[in-house]
């Protein structure tokens, strides 16, 4: 018989009781996540859309865009559309789930095709905003997808091989192949107990990092040719512009490890990601040693974690490189003056 722990939820029994009677009340849903989406938020959202199809639900799976070939490997659910002609025809469910998305923005671009009674949100950024009519946020756990198993596993309905790999492949990539500083004792508890239903770990740790194309490597190589280095060597920044993704052939969700490199040298305190839109502007990534970075992002317009987040700012990418590199050099002045 498999041993289970108790959940450390803030507001257990609250989050239990909000989720169950918001998917009770409906027979049809939508479930989305936000753009760029990584492994935690696929990984939440089939997780949820697998659950409530064995329930019996309709389910509409909506990626934001095209997502990563390396993360195809992950079950999917019957129903799924991939946003990516600009504009959802006719689409309407009784319920909207929204997972790992601190923003209405983030969504926004699905939300506003879709017709819908009541939006139902489940995150673990702190720097959520609590937009939807019922909102599930706890910031200490490592991903979206702890909280969700969390809530899922004191439900009647049992959990799948399938749902377990995907809450697995959210947890392994949103705490960076169990590396940051966002895992806890919990979050062993917890993907000890996914392993329980028959998920194998070194298959995922392969398809998530063994698994990189002969373009992204060129595309990796040229980029950190040019990487640069400013104040004292304390920030190091890359920038990636909308030809050299066309010169490889890649789309935007298959550079979000690019901003590792720059991290993982010695000095550097801040790693910047630059990366051109098709329509002109930038999205900046962001990632710290010791520093906290949402704070940061959530004054350009975004949010995220403390030692990781981004933004995107309505700018060129000179324009936003200079104004962003600017505001880290001040925070590393405020705290040498400390």
């Amino acid at each position: 018989m498999k041993m289970r722990m108790k959940i450390k939820m803030k507001d257990k029994d609250n989050f239990i009781q909000k989720f169950q009677s918001f998917i009770s009340e409906y027979q049809s849903f939508v479930i989305t996540c936000h753009e760029n989406a990584d492994g935690d938020a696929l990984g939440s959202s089939n997780a949820l859309a697998l659950f409530l199809e064995a329930l019996g639900k309709e389910v509409l799976m909506i990626y934001p865009e095209s997502i990563s070939s390396k993360l195809d490997f992950l079950p999917k659910p019957k129903r799924v559309h991939e946003y990516t002609n600009g504009y959802l025809e006719n689409v309407s469910a009784e319920g909207v789930l929204v997972v790992d998305s601190s923003s209405y923005d983030r969504v926004s671009r699905v939300l506003d095709d879709v017709e819908y009674y009541q939006l139902l949100s489940i995150d673990h950024h702190p720097t959520n905003t609590e937009f939807a009519d019922i909102n599930i946020v706890d910031e200490t756990m490592s991903s979206t997808c702890e909280l969700v198993y969390s809530i899922l596993k004191e439900l009647d309905n049992p959990i799948t091989k399938d749902i377990a790999k995907n809450l697995y492949t959210g947890i392994f990539t949103d705490t960076g192949s169990f590396n940051y500083e966002n895992v806890s004792q919990f979050t062993f508890e917890v993907v000890k107990e996914l392993v329980e239903y028959d998920v194998k770990p070194h298959l995922i740790a392969r398809e998530i990092n063994e698994n990189m194309s002969l373009n992204l490597f060129y595309f990796t190589r040229e980029v950190l040719n040019n990487l640069k280095l400013d104040a004292d060597n304390r920030i190091a920044w890359i920038k990636c512009e909308r030809e050299l993704l066309g010169k490889y052939n890649l789309n935007d969700n298959e550079i979000d490890g690019l901003i590792n490199y720059a991290k993982k040298l010695q000095p550097v305190e801040f790693a910047i990601l630059f990366r051109e839109t098709e329509d002109g502007n930038t999205k900046v990534g962001l990632r710290s040693k010791t520093k906290d970075v949402s704070k940061i992002a959530f004054e350009f317009g975004g949010g995220g974690h403390n030692r990781a987040a981004g933004c995107l700012i309505e700018k060129d990418i000179e324009n936003a490189k200079e104004q962003v590199l600017q505001r880290l050099k001040d925070e590393l002045k405020h705290k040498r003056s400390d």
